[in-house]
């Protein structure tokens, strides 16, 4: 039950920090980057609130991504701790946001 508390509590937190990441790097103006609510208009349109939508949306990938993070991981490295394996994949995706953005 720990593991799968501080495994959502990674998704949540690694959401978070991506959408601060990519504001930061829109507000520098490095580049245009409004993932958020295109995510949300991409799954639901222009109608109602796509940036609410797309939040919601970045969250649940955010956690999802974070359990199979954690399988992976787990495969590769079985010793690691509960507090290994969510830094291992806050650098996964860091890694993956700095291509995107970067490439």
């Amino acid at each position: 039950m720990k593991v799968i508390l501080v495994t959502i509590i990674a998704g949540i937190l690694g959401s978070t920090g991506r959408i601060l990441l990519l504001e930061l790097i829109s507000r520098v103006r490095i580049a245009h980057v409004d993932a958020v609510k295109a995510i949300g208009t991409l799954y639901h349109g222009y109608f109602g609130h796509p940036l609410l939508r797309g939040v919601g949306a970045h969250y649940l990938f955010g956690v999802i991504s974070a359990f199979i993070y954690l399988t992976l991981i787990s495969f590769v490295c079985p010793a690691a701790s509960i507090l290994v394996t969510p830094g291992f994949g806050a650098l996964i995706g860091l890694h993956q946001d700095m291509q995107r953005v970067f490439h």
